[in-house]
């Protein structure tokens, strides 16, 4: 891998095989958003894969995911990785549909609830930093849509 910027190749494990993708004059800052996005998609994927093949399907067409913006995942990478990690695979050519949700909190002084981005935590009502995230950390599968055997 070069760290500046230019051709790189990234060797993706995956489903028991190895493969190279080429990322072309992409600044290095960027490999490593890959990388947490990989590992994401990786679970994402181990799960899609085992509830399509369960039912029997014998392609994946469309995924739907929801994904809370202090995950701090990016949804390009989450996308691009999905792409890598599908080929040859049940998922390869399936639609990704990333629906990305905002963060909300509680407040631990006066109870109360609000959504906020990822760096302006403050309560809005009585501007305590004494707050509790109650949304915005998590990552799931909202659906699967597959084709079946006729």
């Amino acid at each position: 891998m070069q760290t500046d910027r230019g051709a790189c190749f990234l060797l993706i494990e995956g489903y028991g095989r190895g493969k190279c993708v080429l990322l072309a004059d992409a600044p290095l800052l960027h490999y490593t958003y890959l990388m947490h996005e990989l590992g994401l998609m990786t679970g994402v994927m181990g799960v899609v894969t085992q509830a399509a093949e369960e039912a029997g399907a014998v392609r994946v067409t469309d995924i739907s995911l929801s994904v809370g913006e202090m995950t701090e995942a990016i949804e390009d990478a989450l996308v691009f990785a999905f792409e890598a990690l599908s080929e040859g695979t049940i998922c390869e050519g399936a639609a990704l549909h990333v629906n990305m949700g905002k963060p909300a909190s509680r407040c631990l002084e006066c109870g109360a609830e609000y959504e906020h981005d990822r760096f302006h935590m403050t309560c809005p009502t009585c501007e305590s930093p004494f707050t509790e995230l109650i949304a915005g950390k998590e990552m799931k599968i909202d659906s699967i849509e597959v084709d079946l055997p006729d």
